[in-house]
C-alpha cells in the first residue's frame, strides 16, 4: 500500500511537471543576468511554486513510476526527441530498471525527470538505480567548482548530463531548496506591479551565473572543459527567445592543451561549433598561466567532425595577451583519452 501511495504521489507531481512545461511556451521562465555571452539568454523569470520541495523518486516504487510515465501524454514532446536520441545513440547499460545491480554509467539530470529517462531512453538515471540523486544532483547544478562536480559525475559514473529551460528557470528554486541553500544567494526577489497583478521578479546575481547548470544550460558548456553538448531539441520560438528546451551533454576526458605564457597571462580557448538543430554558438575556456607560464587547458570537443549532431566549424584558437595562435586541431582520440597537445605560443616582445 505504501508503494502505491508514493507512485500517485509521483503522478501528481509529474502532472505538475508537465503543466509548467506546458505553460512555459506561453510564458517564458526568464532570470535577468548582465553578465551572460549569449544573445539568446533570458532577461527574468517568475519564481514558481517549485521553491517548496515538492517530494522525491522513491526505489521502491520505480515499477510504479515507469508504469505513469508510459502514459503518453505525461511525456512532454521535446523531452521525448531528446531522450529518444539518447536511447538510439548511447551504449546500452545493465540493470536500467533493476536497483539491485549497478548499471555501467547513469544520467544526471534532475530529480522528477528520472522516470522519463528510464522509460524512453531506457538509460539509468541517477536518482533512481543509483539510490542517492536527489542531493548529489541539487549540489551538481548549483556549484561553482568544475572539480566538484566532476568528483560528483565521477563517484555517480555519470556518462550524460540533461539540463532544460525550467532546471535554468522555474524549477530553480526547487534546486536551491533541496541544496538546502536560501534562494536570496543566487537572486534578487522583488514583487512588481504586471499586466496581470502582481508579479514575483528574480534578477540573478553573480552567484547564479557561475552555478554549473547556468554554464551548461545558457552558456552551452562554455568555461567548462569535461561536459560538451550532443544533442538539443529546440521549441518552437517565443518571444524571440531561441534559447533550446533540452541540451544533452557528455562527460569526456578532454583534450588538454598546453605550453607556455608570460607568468600571470590569461589565455583564451575558443572554437565555433553548429548543434543538431543547425544553431552556431561559440565555446571558449580561459584559465591564468602560473608563475612560471605554464598553463593547461582542458577542452571537451574535437575538430573532427560526424556526419551529424554537433559539429566544429573552426579549429581551436588560443589567445594569449596580444597574441593569437590558429589552426589547432584536436582529435576525437584526444578528448576521450584526455591527451595533452602542445601548443607554442611565440614570446612577447
Amino acid at each position: 500500500m505504501q508503494c502505491l501511495h508514493l507512485g500517485q504521489k509521483k503522478k501528481q507531481s509529474q502532472k505538475k511537471s508537465e503543466k509548467e512545461t506546458k505553460s512555459k511556451t506561453k510564458s517564458k521562465s526568464k532570470i535577468n543576468s548582465s553578465g551572460s555571452k549569449q544573445n539568446s539568454q533570458p532577461d527574468y523569470f517568475k519564481i514558481v511554486s517549485s521553491l517548496a520541495l515538492i517530494g522525491l523518486v522513491f526505489i521502491p516504487c520505480i515499477w510504479a513510476g515507469v508504469a505513469f510515465a508510459k502514459e503518453d501524454g505525461l511525456i512532454d514532446p521535446i523531452w521525448k526527441d531528446s531522450l529518444t536520441w539518447l536511447g538510439a545513440s548511447s551504449p546500452e547499460t545493465s540493470y536500467y530498471l533493476d536497483p539491485s545491480g549497478t548499471p555501467e554509467y547513469g544520467v544526471l539530470s534532475w530529480w522528477d525527470y528520472g522516470n522519463w529517462i528510464v522509460y524512453q531512453a531506457k538509460r539509468p538515471a541517477v536518482s533512481n538505480n543509483f539510490q542517492t540523486g536527489v542531493d548529489d544532483s541539487s549540489h551538481f547544478f548549483l556549484t561553482n567548482s568544475e572539480e566538484d562536480a566532476k568528483a560528483i559525475m565521477e563517484k555517480l559514473k555519470v556518462k550524460y548530463v540533461i539540463t532544460d529551460n525550467l532546471m535554468a528557470g522555474g524549477k530553480f528554486g526547487s534546486i536551491v531548496k533541496v541544496a538546502g541553500e536560501n534562494i536570496s544567494k543566487y537572486l534578487n526577489v522583488q514583487t512588481v506591479n504586471g499586466n496581470g497583478g502582481l508579479q514575483t521578479i528574480a534578477t540573478a546575481k553573480k552567484e547564479y551565473t557561475q552555478t554549473e547548470v547556468y554554464k551548461l544550460h545558457q552558456l552551452d558548456g562554455s568555461n567548462l572543459g569535461n561536459l560538451r553538448l550532443v544533442h538539443e531539441t529546440t521549441a518552437p520560438e517565443v518571444d524571440n527567445d531561441t534559447t533550446s528546451d533540452v541540451k544533452i551533454f557528455e562527460f569526456v576526458s578532454g583534450a588538454r592543451l598546453s605550453g607556455t605564457a608570460d607568468p600571470g597571462q590569461s589565455i583564451t580557448a575558443t572554437l565555433e561549433l553548429r548543434s543538431n538543430t543547425g544553431r552556431k554558438f561559440t565555446y571558449q575556456n580561459e584559465v591564468t598561466s602560473d608563475k612560471n607560464g605554464s598553463f593547461e587547458i582542458t577542452v571537451p570537443y574535437s575538430t573532427e567532425n560526424k556526419a551529424d549532431g554537433v559539429n566544429a566549424l573552426s579549429t581551436y584558437s588560443l589567445k594569449a595577451g596580444n597574441t593569437t595562435v590558429s589552426e589547432i586541431q584536436v582529435t576525437e582520440k584526444d578528448v576521450l583519452e584526455g591527451n595533452r597537445v602542445e601548443v607554442k605560443i611565440p614570446e612577447s616582445k
